[in-house]
């Protein structure tokens, strides 16, 4: 009986293979073998008895592309016996394979953020992410704590990605690739030669990340509480293992042509791709600049236009706070703040400030996310914002944003860089936090589907700590831009009907 070889490919591949990390992350240029290697990853406990792995793709589409993970399986799987001659098996729908052993593989996607609520309670010996940038950092940390165990092989993550100007991921692996500042500019967001698969250690608590070059350290970075509660068998290891095309040696004999597509591509893209570069060159993510953003406290000749407006993210339990923005036209007359609130309090300040500042029903546009969604009954005309939602057909054409949160959020871009908006009455401490939250919010590409996309909230959460009440409330403003209200009468800033 012939019997076919599998082995990883010198470099990249081999590297990857073999770390020790309970979590490695696999990047760099496009065609380093990637995808590859996260299939041959399951093929080391194919013959445990009860071994799962899952390895996820954004969408199911991408999961059965022509030439993608599914297909690449067969050519790898389809020849492969045991040494009583079994193959293993597989299932179209949903894509698996079964090994005679009874190990399993399969692949599933994360379309929805939602769809990893679909995961609780599995068990997943070895979770896989192929093409990382495209999960959002709730899912992959969900999943995270769905990597366990029964069958005697230690849980574990593989992840593959290409390189992306910010985002999760890469703050997630900064440590191994050079700073954007780096003093050499060539080498910004390239990765770090000699810290190529070097294992550091992380400690995760309340949704942030703690580290250390061993596990001891990265729980004495905890804040006290923390270290308290947290065991050295919580830390995980984590590396990344950059990759070229040169790792690719199969693929490049195979078509010589393929670095050439990679340069066909516009100049910024395509040599990121190339060389597996993460730095943010020309500031090509940004959505807000510095400068027009400080604009917006000193924009005094934007004037109201006699439509009052008022915005509102609602915010209960936890941290975030319960912010309402008073508007006269692009004029942000008033920001109010509260802490703690119940839906009570919340209904009676918003019927209050409408009431006070004559701002009708139909202007009023509140955050029904959650905890918002109650307030439907309160304000049966007002804008209940769904941030998910699809994108609102502008002229009566659709666009190519995520959805609709990324849509208004391109739309106040717009706005602020034409300097059509002016935040009034704004102390000195709102202003640093405003400009923060708008300086954290980035471009991020495109998604699995093609559609624009901008930095998730939770993202946005992690990286400045706190919830972006401020940039939320005055981003809902453009609900009314781009999906006009047609009102019966409006209240003119005076108080009086203007029929």
């Amino acid at each position: 009986m012939t019997r076919q070889h599998i082995i990883p490919q010198p470099g990249f591949q081999a590297m990857f293979l073999s770390s020790p990390a309970d979590i490695a992350i696999g990047g760099g240029s496009a065609g380093a073998g990637k995808s590859f290697a996260l299939l041959l990853e399951p093929l080391r406990h194919a013959g445990v008895p009860g071994f799962r792995a899952v390895i996820f793709r954004r969408t199911t589409v991408q999961v059965k592309n022509s030439g993608g993970l599914w297909d690449t399986s067969k050519e790898i799987y389809s020849g492969l016996r045991n040494d009583a001659d079994e193959a293993p098996q597989a299932t179209e729908a949903p894509p698996r394979w079964k090994f005679p052993s009874g190990a399993t593989l399969l692949f599933s996607h994360l379309e929805h953020e939602h769809t990893k609520l679909d995961w609780d309670g599995s068990q997943i010996a070895l979770l896989g992410f192929d093409e990382l940038i495209h999960f959002t950092s709730g899912q992959f940390w969900y999943l995270v704590g769905r990597n366990r165990s029964a069958c005697g092989v230690k849980p574990y993550v593989r992840a593959t990605t290409n390189p992306q100007t910010s985002g999760w991921v890469k703050r997630l692996i900064e440590w191994w690739i050079y700073p954007d500042d780096y003093e050499v500019e060539h080498l910004r967001g390239m990765p770090r030669p000699e810290r190529a698969g070097v294992l550091r250690y992380l400690a995760r608590w309340n949704d942030n990340s703690y580290w250390g070059d061993t596990p001891d350290e990265a729980i004495a970075s905890l804040p006290e509480e923390g270290r308290q509660r947290f065991r050295v068998e919580l830390v995980k290891s984590v590396t990344f293992v950059p990759g070229t095309l040169s790792d690719n040696f199969a693929l490049t004999e195979k078509d010589p042509a393929y670095e050439g597509n990679l340069l066909a591509q516009d100049r910024t893209h395509g040599t990121r791709l190339l060389r597996g570069c993460w730095y943010d060159s020309e500031g090509e993510n940004d959505l807000f600049r510095y400068e027009k953003l400080n604009d917006l406290f000193t924009n005094s000749f934007v004037q109201g236009t006699g439509k009052r407006y008022m915005t509102a993210d609602i915010a209960m339990d936890g941290s975030d706070h319960f912010r309402v923005g008073i508007w006269d036209g692009f004029r942000l007359l008033r920001i109010y703040s509260y802490g703690k609130s119940d839906g009570r309090m919340i209904w009676e300040v918003m019927e209050r400030l409408a009431k006070d500042w004559s701002v009708p029903g139909a202007n009023i546009c509140f955050d029904a996310n959650g905890v918002g969604n109650f307030l439907k009954g309160f304000f049966r005309s007002a804008y209940d914002f769904r941030s998910q939602s699809r994108p609102i057909e502008e002229d009566g054409v659709k666009l190519d944003y995520a959805n609709l949160r990324v849509q208004c959020s391109f739309a106040l871009a717009k706005v602020v860089e034409e300097s059509r908006m002016f935040l009034d009455w704004v102390g000195q401490t709102e202003r640093e936090m405003i400009i923060e939250e708008f300086e954290a919010h980035k471009k991020t590409g495109q998604n699995a589907n093609g559609k624009l996309t901008i930095t998730s909230k939770e993202e946005v959460i992690a990286e400045i700590g706190r919830s972006p009440d401020y940039f939320d409330m005055i981003m809902m403003r453009m609900i009314f831009e781009i999906s006009p209200r047609k009102l019966s009468w409006l209240y003119t800033t005076d108080g009086s009907d203007d029929k």
